[in-house]
């Protein structure tokens, strides 16, 4: 009997073994079909180059600019200004910068540019020139605000940030073990909360985020695609709240996931390093 058992343990064990590499196998060949590619980017110019009305949607932090530990010195760059100055001299451009920041940081940063900037997921989108809201500026759960605030005093390097409309808990600064730890204690003591309260709470890069249900990028890009005759799309982010964002493009788009590869994206690029590479791609002669 004990011979019969360990004889199907180990045919058990083998035939998993032989399937997880099988399921990595195809996994791998998956990601190497997105990886955008030198001849992925000549196509994408190349449509570029022939299209008549674009619109571009930008993700901003891990995406425009790198992540920073204290998130104030993540400004524009000279190079990324001068990118989107460029872009919007050709009047055949919609440029759209789509993020989590709040209002006054985006206006701060762009606000000279004739660009449309939404705020804090979508909440507030500015387009002409004028703010409109999405959403309501919102007072937050004391038992929410409280939890989030025990556990960033135990939680060396963390903090909280509270916006109009979503509460943002950062701990890129915090030692990795205990940020795992933490970040998973506080999705689990929240999770129900939240949902009884109908706030949305999602991981982010190096943050949780708790806000309204339905508002988010999706929304927005949704918005912007009602602009008539668009004939090129592009979307690009590097989180997980892009995902709404790229699954609201059309097939035709193009969708980018800047660090992994996404279900939801056409292609990836490995690292936020080479979007403003290829956005000075669309410039050139």
């Amino acid at each position: 009997m004990q011979k019969i058992v360990s004889s199907q343990t180990v045919q058990k064990w083998a035939t998993d073994y032989i399937d997880e590499l099988l399921s990595l196998k195809k996994q791998n060949e998956k990601n190497k079909t997105k990886l955008i590619t030198d001849v992925n980017k000549q196509i994408i110019v190349s449509e570029y180059k022939r299209s008549h009305k674009r619109l571009i949607i930008l993700d901003y932090d891990g995406t425009l600019s790198p992540f920073y530990n204290n998130p104030e010195e993540a400004a524009p760059s000279l190079q990324l200004t001068q990118i989107i100055k460029s872009l919007l001299a050709d009047k055949r451009n919609c440029i759209a910068i789509s993020s989590g920041r709040d209002q006054d940081t985006l206006s701060g940063w762009f606000g000279e540019y004739p660009i449309i900037l939404a705020a804090e997921h979508g909440a507030f989108v500015r387009d002409n020139g004028v703010w409109r809201k999405n959403l309501e500026d919102r007072s937050w759960s004391r038992e929410i605000v409280d939890i989030i605030l025990k556990v960033t005093d135990k939680t060396p390097g963390s903090f909280l940030e509270e916006k109009k409309t979503a509460l943002v808990w950062h701990f890129r600064n915090v030692d990795p073990w205990v940020a795992a730890l933490r970040e998973q204690q506080l999705f689990n003591m929240l999770g129900d909360k939240c949902a009884r309260e109908g706030l949305h709470i999602m991981k982010g890069n190096k943050i949780i985020e708790i806000k309204p249900v339905g508002c988010d990028k999706g929304y927005v890009a949704k918005q912007l695609l009602l602009k008539e005759d668009l004939d090129f799309m592009l979307a690009i982010g590097d989180d997980t709240t892009d995902e709404d964002m790229f699954r609201e493009m059309p097939k035709d788009s193009y969708t980018i996931k800047v660090g992994e590869m996404s279900d939801a994206a056409r292609f990836y690029l490995k690292n936020q390093h080479e979007v403003l590479p290829l956005l000075n791609l669309f410039l050139s002669d």
